[in-house]
């Protein structure tokens, strides 16, 4: 019997059946445990990590920079408690944009899709990389706030400011990354739009609180410690997403 015989003689079911039975063996499986999870991130390296976008951290550097510079031309505690509130995501942002426009530009996303690992864990760590960068970078920036504002609020309380609004906007990002399912696999349009959500929203809310007279004085009125539980209720929700994306099936981003 030739193989031609042997598929015609095969029903419609049995066929799907061999194919999925071929499948199975040869393609390896997409369920990515917290064990496969460890190990891919131990066997990625900084340089693979980073590898083409290098630019894009010193841009992100550069206009974080160039955001924090009206710093110095602030004299009132409100108007220093704002501008750290907003400043601090700033360089996570802007990496964060900075990515995946280049992404979109290059052509990556597809190619990313095809190796070791799934592009929801490469995301989760870059999103980590970068989250532990602007964290470094939330001391220099308080401490340029506190300066400006004349030393009249403590230096702790606009480091737990700038530290709740990192790991809040970190948390809120990967929330929205976490909802648009749909964007991982990834529309070219989509794989931009879904990490600059966070973004704009952020700014219209800061936005929003610039035009609000008594946001400043509600700021300056909440505690430090409340600005530290924040932050690391964010952290939580920030870490235990990056897990939960990276131990998605494949049925669930396919």
């Amino acid at each position: 019997m030739s193989k031609a015989e042997w598929r015609e003689g095969l029903s419609s079911e049995e066929r799907d059946r061999a194919i999925e039975s071929i499948l199975d063996e040869a393609l390896p499986s997409c369920e990515a445990s917290y064990g496969r999870m460890r190990g891919n991130f131990a066997a990625l390296s900084l340089r693979a990590l980073f590898f083409g976008i290098e630019d894009c951290a010193i841009l992100a550097g550069i206009i974080t920079l160039a955001g924090a510079a009206p710093l110095a031309f602030i004299a009132e505690p409100g108007d220093a408690a704002l501008a750290v509130f907003m400043l601090a995501p700033l360089f996570f942002a802007a990496l964060q944009g900075l990515v995946a426009w280049k992404d979109r530009e290059s052509g990556t996303i597809a190619w990313r899709a095809a190796c070791r690992m799934t592009v929801l864990e490469f995301h989760a760590a870059r999103m980590l990389a970068f989250g532990a960068m602007a964290i470094l970078l939330t001391v220099p920036l308080a401490a340029a706030a506190w300066v400006a504002s004349a030393r009249m609020v403590s230096f702790w309380w606009m480091l737990s400011l700038a530290a709740a609004s990192l790991a809040t906007f970190g948390a809120f990002s990967l929330l929205i990354f976490r909802l648009n399912v749909a964007g991982r696999m990834y529309g070219a349009a989509q794989a931009v739009v879904v990490p600059l959500m966070p973004i704009v929203i952020w700014a219209l809310a800061g936005m929003l609180l610039a035009m609000l007279p008594a946001a400043a004085t509600a700021l300056l009125a909440v505690p430090a410690v409340v600005f530290f539980a924040v932050a690391a209720a964010a952290t939580i929700l920030f870490v235990r997403l990056i897990a939960d994306a990276c131990t998605m099936s494949f049925a669930e981003y396919a």
